[in-house]
């Protein structure tokens, strides 16, 4: 589809928010890996739960957000994330120190608007961006959190069985 086929996204979503964790303190030549890295292993991990057109992936310096735009892709994103995790954990590529990179993740789900921005190009915000950037910013290393509003949406009664949640 051509750009302007393309339906923009308005409504809620899941959204899966990551951050490469001490990022600033890598080597150039490692910051620039470790990016391709990452979004090499996030198309791997969309990929690897069929999810194609639903998922729009928006860089945010040393992180960015996933933002999954269909009813089944939003009960997919959790598995994505533990995906992407399990990438990070377990990685076929590692910086030049030997030491793996860690990431933060949040997943929630919200409100999301996707149009051109002040560039032109296309763009997404809304409070379902804004609240995953937040949990973000709370996130420990190689720490996934899932907000309750992404649970209750799409894991509570649909998908509970799959997984083990702590108290």
């Amino acid at each position: 589809k051509s750009e302007s086929d393309k339906k923009k996204i308005d409504g809620s979503c899941a959204v899966l928010g990551l951050d490469v964790v001490a990022f600033s303190i890598l080597p150039e030549a490692d910051q620039i890996a470790s990016i391709q890295n990452v979004y090499r292993w996030i198309t791997e991990s969309l990929a690897n739960h069929s999810i194609t057109e639903e998922t729009i992936v928006e860089a945010g310096g040393d992180g960015g957000f996933l933002t999954f735009n269909t009813a089944p892709a939003c009960r997919k994103a959790i598995d994505v994330a533990f995906t992407l995790a399990d990438k990070v954990k377990h990685p076929d590529w590692t910086p030049e120190s030997g030491k793996r990179i860690s990431v933060r993740m949040g997943l929630h789900s919200g409100l999301v608007k996707e149009a051109e921005d002040l560039g032109q190009n296309t763009n997404i915000w809304g409070v379902g961006i804004n609240t995953t950037s937040r949990i973000l910013a709370i996130s420990k290393k190689s720490q996934l959190l899932v907000f309750r509003q992404y649970y209750e949406t799409y894991i509570a009664e649909q998908r509970e069985k799959d997984f083990e949640f702590g108290s």
